[in-house]
């Protein structure tokens, strides 16, 4: 069986128990049993999106999804094998992925069984999906310390099969020298910093047959400039290039930083999902200083109550993504609200309201980029609505397609911890 997903919507990261001193989760050597596979090839679900976990089990596992690579590691001049598999699951059931690295010449030693865990100093990292392209990260290494030796960060891309007769790939990017990154306080780029992008490099817009790479850093030691650059990667070239990015207009607020990143037909967005949004036209090579601009999102609407949620974490709130095939950016904030009482810390059901940001085809003036909201919906007003009203609600995702769907996360109490998406 082929994979011809259109797109990975979001990455939802699994609960996490106490980081052990390896630097990965425990948890992360034991993937989910095999059931929720099977369940996945159902004949009537169209592999249309899932729900991805960002991070990966470190695990040997291979389906048709599985795709492999070799490489020399920097860290040691070692060869590396590196199988990645998809394991998917129809949603709102979450998917996830596994990566199996080995050293082939460490083969019949006694710590063969210890490969995947001494190989990565913690899981490997989903940073972005297009279509059928998927970007992740790694770190090498046998300790923590590992993570300071800029060597030891690599970049991959998964190609899903784009055919029945076709096979999934697995591409190691060119290594990320010093002058890419900020010049101190960093050893590789941000996850949630980073996005990619399909583009045709051919008048046929149905055939996005390139892609480029994109993350937008601040470098407080650059004096020529905004201090704000952009550095991409372009298969069509193989290489990373770096150039500077004029000051944004209008201004952010000083508390701006970057929680995920979207791309919009040629433009990515930078998003503070409490604040808003720096754009920038990452395919436009022609002008020595990237334009940048800034639109501010709606403001939030969660109600001051005393419910224990943790409401410095955005995306427990709101999420934004780009509605394939359609160009619609739809935006979304989650009201939790609490029992009446002075204090009370139970909550009472929950409201979300929806907007779209309109005038993005005439590029990026700020003059035509506005938020028009769109809907506006109670749990109270769902007939059909059986969960208890006093279930903690967080995490809205957003469906890509034009569809509509909302996924919401649900818990008996406001810790972080595992439930249902409904």
């Amino acid at each position: 069986m082929v994979l011809p997903w259109r797109t990975i919507v979001k990455a939802c990261a699994r609960s996490r128990s106490t980081m052990s001193l390896k630097g990965y989760d425990e948890a992360s050597l034991r993937p989910p049993a095999a059931d929720d596979d099977a369940a996945a090839s159902d004949s009537d679900w169209d592999w249309g999106e899932v729900l991805l976990d960002r991070a990966a089990y470190m695990a040997d596992k291979e389906n048709h999804t599985t795709a492999d690579c070799q490489f020399t590691r920097d860290l040691d001049g070692k060869q590396i094998n590196l199988r990645v598999t998809l394991c998917l699951a129809q949603p709102p059931r979450v998917s996830h992925f596994c990566c199996l690295a080995h050293c082939p010449a460490d083969h019949g030693k006694e710590e063969e069984e210890e490969d995947t865990p001494r190989l990565f100093v913690g899981e490997p990292w989903m940073i972005a999906t297009d279509g059928e392209l998927a970007l992740f990260t790694l770190c090498h290494g046998d300790d923590r310390c590992s993570r300071i030796r800029i060597g030891n960060h690599d970049y991959f891309v998964y190609y899903s099969a784009p055919s029945p007769s076709g096979k999934p790939r697995l591409t190691r990017l060119p290594q990320l020298s010093d002058g890419m990154l900020p010049t101190m306080g960093t050893l590789c780029f941000c996850a949630s910093d980073i996005g990619i992008m399909r583009y045709c490099r051919s008048n046929n817009e149905d055939d996005a047959d390139a892609y480029r790479i994109a993350t937008l850093a601040y470098d407080y030691f650059c004096p020529d400039h905004s201090g704000y650059y952009l550095c991409t990667y372009d298969s069509e070239a193989s290489f990373w290039s770096r150039r500077p990015a004029a000051s944004p207009q209008p201004p952010p607020p000083d508390d701006y930083s970057c929680d995920m990143v979207i791309a919009i037909d040629g433009v990515m967005g930078w998003v503070d999902l409490w604040r808003g949004m720096l754009l920038c036209d990452v395919l436009a090579d022609d002008t020595p200083c990237t334009p940048l601009c800034y639109l501010p999102l709606p403001k939030p609407r969660q109600p001051r109550n005393h419910l224990p949620l943790g409401t410095d974490m955005a995306y427990h709130f709101r999420d934004i993504v780009s509605v394939k095939d359609s160009g619609i950016i739809r935006f979304v904030d989650l009201q939790v609200h609490a029992e009446p009482g002075r204090r009370s810390q139970t909550p009472s059901g929950w409201t979300v309201v929806t907007w779209t940001l309109e005038g993005l085809d005439g590029g990026l003036g700020l003059d035509d980029l506005r938020f028009k909201e769109e809907y506006q919906l109670s749990s109270r007003e769902i007939s059909n609505y059986r969960l208890p009203q006093s279930l903690f609600v967080c995490k809205p995702i957003l469906s890509s397609h034009e569809d509509g769907v909302l996924y919401l996360l649900t818990n008996a109490s406001s810790q972080d911890v595992e439930g249902d998406c409904c």
